[in-house]
């Protein structure tokens, strides 16, 4: 079975892999935490089954926006580990498929 989507790795040559799986690990985990506590603080009304946008109680859509939802969570911290990881030096780079053996 072939996928469809070419895999991507983070790379950095001055790195060793211990210090990328390291500085990975470390990205991933700063964006869960950020990306949970910006879901958190948004007060959703409810965890909705769809990537929505909601608008609290009492709120409008004019000035601040619409909050994001619980579905927009994995999509943030995403985000924010690329982020981490190319403020550490790294770069995402195509790799050649890795063969079943």
């Amino acid at each position: 079975m072939t996928a469809c989507a070419p895999q991507v790795e983070w790379v950095k040559t001055s790195a060793s892999p211990a210090q990328e799986a390291t500085d990975e690990k470390q990205c991933n985990d700063i964006a869960y935490n950020e990306a949970s506590l910006e879901m958190m603080s948004s007060h959703p009304l409810y965890p909705p089954e769809t990537d929505t946008l909601y608008v609290p109680s009492g709120g409008n859509m004019s000035g601040h926006g619409p909050k994001p939802s619980y579905s927009r969570e994995g999509a943030r911290a995403y985000e924010l580990a690329s982020y981490c990881m190319k403020q550490r030096g790294y770069t995402l780079e195509q790799v050649a498929p890795r063969q079943a053996g």
